[in-house]
């Protein structure tokens, strides 16, 4: 191909739309809508309040135990980054290994 050849005008139109397509993706918004994010963050602000309160007093009754469920309902909506996950699963999975650990010490003691 010859630099002083006309380029054919196929290929200028899919370099005119790729070029539209590039500026349409940097004025689109990422991430979540700031205005949901701090709707769904009061909620679960009041609600872990709700939480709070009922717990002291008590936390089998079943007001306390209608509030968490609630609790629950508003947090699941909530998506945690995999390290935030880690961070928050860590404990369980540690106090698991303990229990599985005696778990294990019980059977070598019967057998």
């Amino acid at each position: 191909m010859d630099i002083n050849d006309e380029i054919p005008p196929a290929a200028m139109v899919q370099a005119a739309q790729k070029k539209e397509k590039n500026e349409d993706d940097d004025e689109q918004p990422t991430g979540p809508d700031p205005v949901e994010v701090k709707k769904r963050f009061n909620a679960l602000k009041r609600q872990f309040n709700k939480v709070e309160k009922a717990c002291l007093k008590s936390r089998t009754t079943k007001k306390t135990l209608k509030e968490q469920q609630k609790l629950g309902e508003i947090f699941k909506f909530i998506k945690r980054s995999p390290t935030q996950f880690e961070v928050i699963a860590r404990p369980a999975r540690e106090s698991l290994g303990i229990i599985r650990d005696s778990e294990k010490e019980d059977v070598r003691k019967i057998v």
